[in-house]
């Protein structure tokens, strides 16, 4: 049980009210950050998709020349790069919402 919080607090009906519309703010807030962050992924993972492609492309190509072989390379190090940056946005989300969520409750003592 957390501390720091009071279970009996009481709350007038203006507070109440006033931390109510204080809250629909916050969940709003979150959400436009949660879609750009989303839109932001959709994004990556195109560009991963592309990425996949352009190795696929390259893989059916007959002759292994230095010049595809470098493509390739090129093309395996961005997929690798697209692949982590999508995992640490995708867990830096789920990480947001619980802190936006307990830095309201520290900054308006509920």
């Amino acid at each position: 049980m957390n501390e720091n919080v009071n279970e009996n607090v009481e709350l007038s009906f203006l507070e109440a009210f006033t931390l109510g519309i204080r809250v629909i703010f916050s969940e709003i807030h979150w959400h436009l950050l949660r879609g750009l962050r989303l839109w932001e992924i959709k994004q990556l993972k195109r560009r991963l998709e592309k990425e996949y492609q352009k190795m696929g492309q390259l893989s059916r190509k007959g002759t292994e020349t230095q010049e595809i072989e470098s493509q390739k390379e090129l093309c395996n190090n961005q997929i690798e790069f697209l692949e982590k940056e999508i995992e640490f946005l995708e867990k830096e989300l789920e990480k947001l919402h619980s802190d936006i969520i307990s830095k309201r409750r520290q900054k308006w003592v509920v």
